[in-house]
């Protein structure tokens, strides 16, 4: 799937920047870099409508998620059994492929993340023992993982026999095409190509969905 966006700059438009000693030029090209790049991490995530092109939330091939718990009420020693939850989840589906010492990634949502530096009375986290136990494990905090249907928390095996689980893929990661001149200003096209989010191995893919809700 390839998508772009264009940087218009008018000639005056450079020269009142100019003045105010900025350069719109720059500027411009910072807003379509992030445009772009936005573009990607959504399609990583959701995939493309109409096409066979999925992303990490929403690929038909990933097994069903278990059905998690509020994790606002829980303790340390709860939110920890509830990882542990999710890796025992890995470890039957993968009929033992996954080890604690694996390289491994926890995607979760930001707010899922904070719970997990819940601190007890002794001043341990369930973040830092679960780090302690899991010492090849990576925790990447995405805020769309925060879904609709609740909290979607995916713990992964990078890779399995040189293979990695999850492949995050692009054709063109940016490409730059030329200068148009215009009669006042100047156009350039910036385009970006990404085949999605290949997941080769779904059964080293394990999912809950849980939720969060502090309200009293």
């Amino acid at each position: 799937y390839a998508y772009q966006a264009n940087i218009k700059i008018g000639e005056i438009e450079q020269e009142r920047a100019a003045a105010a000693r900025f350069s719109a030029v720059e500027r411009a090209i910072q807003g379509a870099s992030l445009t772009l790049n936005k573009t990607q991490s959504s399609i990583y995530l959701y995939g493309v409508s109409g096409l066979k092109n999925y992303g990490t939330l929403n690929d038909p091939d990933l097994l069903p998620s278990t059905v998690g718990v509020n994790w606002a009420t829980l303790s340390t020693l709860q939110l920890m059994e509830e990882f542990q939850k999710l890796f025992n989840q890995l470890v039957a589906q993968s009929q033992g492929i996954v080890q604690e010492i694996d390289a491994m990634t926890l995607v979760l949502s930001p707010v899922m993340r904070a719970a997990l530096l819940k601190p007890t009375e002794f001043g341990w986290t369930a973040l830092s023992k679960i780090k302690e136990i899991y010492t090849n494990l990576e925790i990447v905090a995405v805020p769309e993982y925060s879904t609709a249907s609740g909290e979607m928390v995916q713990l992964s095996k990078d890779e399995y026999m040189g293979q990695p689980t999850i492949h995050l893929g692009f054709v063109d990661k940016l490409r730059t095409h030329a200068v148009e001149v215009k009669t006042s200003g100047f156009l350039q096209k910036r385009s970006q190509a990404t085949i999605g989010a290949i997941i080769y191995y779904p059964i080293l893919v394990a999912n809950m969905l849980a939720s969060y809700d502090a309200t009293p």
